[in-house]
């Protein structure tokens, strides 16, 4: 009888480092493929109404959720990530504004004051069974805007899905005075915390490609 020959990459099959991105956010997935990761774009449609006015618990909760609904889906391979990203000023929490209008006031609230970008962050280890989530904090001081500079910017359409009506790595740089934290953060990825829990879970980097 002959015998099969099993190649020896099917004996000994390498270790899956696919990072399965449970959001929708280009910026998110350039970041972490710039990075050499091996990504699975996983977009998932959770209610994201906030059930409270603590940030930083929403923004973990927000990221949990998609981890989790990920987790029931096919193909997401071993490593979850699910990231969430909210601004506040005061007491309010600024999510993805709506519409231009209120885009608007968001800007008009923003401009000349100091506010928070609120990362929640949770990664899932599929294999391993394990979690690891934390909430991350960069304080944002802008510019005052004069009325035809909130025009202009809202003419570049860049408020649009983005949390404080603003992108930071596009125009609205621009009115960016001072930060305080993780640029990445206010990007929407604090990769420096995203980094340590790999690290915890030992994730295998030497598989990356060069």
């Amino acid at each position: 009888m002959n015998q099969q020959i099993i190649p020896a990459e099917q004996k000994n099959p390498p270790p899956d480092i696919r990072i399965s991105l449970a959001s929708a956010s280009p910026q998110r997935s350039a970041m972490l493929s710039g990075l050499g990761f091996p990504l699975l774009q996983r977009p998932q449609h959770i209610d994201e109404s906030l059930v409270s006015d603590r940030i930083d618990e929403e923004a973990l909760r927000l990221a949990r959720l998609k981890a989790e609904s990920c987790l029931s889906g096919k193909d997401h391979g071993r490593w979850i990530l699910g990231v969430d990203t909210l601004v506040g000023i005061g007491s309010q929490i600024l999510g993805k504004p709506a519409d231009r209008d209120e885009a608007r006031e968001t800007l008009i609230a923003l401009e000349g004051e100091i506010h928070t970008v609120w990362s929640g962050i949770v990664l899932l280890d599929t294999l391993g069974q394990r979690s690891a989530m934390k909430a991350v904090c960069t304080e944002v001081a802008f510019s005052s805007m004069s009325h035809e500079e909130i025009e202009w910017y809202l003419d570049s359409g860049e408020w649009d899905g983005a949390a404080g009506a603003y992108r930071i790595q596009e125009r609205g740089a621009l009115f960016i005075h001072a930060l305080k934290g993780s640029y990445h953060n206010v990007v929407g990825l604090p990769i420096q915390t995203f980094y340590g829990m790999l690290r915890s879970f030992n994730y295998p980097f030497h598989m990356l490609k060069r």
